[in-house]
């Protein structure tokens, strides 16, 4: 088969040309993620398609040839987007509520995102939270740590330029 007529099966079986599959990942790249058109909560699956420049039947083969379907793709770059805006907050220690992180994340139901972060992570919200407190204050004394040690070792260096 030449490059652009070649065929790519999934795991189901299912005939996708193998042209869709390889573009249809960086067209999502450009026009979903880069975008943040995830972010709009009632996002179908043929506004995406539409987006991208394809058809639901093709996306759909698509992300069944990744391992996933629309749901799982969109609720995953969600919950990360969901994650940065966490991390964030915790570190400009602002006081920010998990539902509106979930909403401006493209959740309209706490109940959604918090099965989202669940199948994820493991975890649920309240366990993920903590450990994610708990992983950015222990960076924080790590960075802290780290400066104090570059700034004793320049401290260092300068006194040693002045002695013979």
């Amino acid at each position: 088969f030449p490059e652009d007529l070649s065929i790519s099966v999934n795991e189901g079986g299912d005939v996708i040309p193998k042209i869709f599959t390889d573009n249809i990942g960086p067209l999502l790249q450009k026009h979903c993620i880069d975008t943040q058109l995830y972010l709009q909560h009632d996002l179908t699956l043929f506004q995406l398609a539409k987006a991208v420049g394809t058809n639901r039947f093709y996306l759909s083969r698509y992300f069944s040839t990744q391992g996933m379907n629309y749901n799982a793709y969109i609720n995953d770059l969600r919950i990360n987007h969901f994650v940065g805006l966490y991390r964030e907050a915790v570190a400009a220690q602002c006081s920010v509520t998990v539902q509106q992180l979930a909403l401006e994340s493209g959740y309209r139901s706490y109940n959604t995102f918090r099965d989202a972060l669940k199948r994820k992570t493991g975890q649920s919200v309240t366990a993920w939270m903590k450990a994610a407190s708990e992983q950015e204050q222990s960076q924080a004394r790590l960075d802290s740590a780290e400066r104090e040690q570059a700034r004793l070792e320049g401290k260092d260096e300068h006194e040693g330029h002045g002695k013979p």
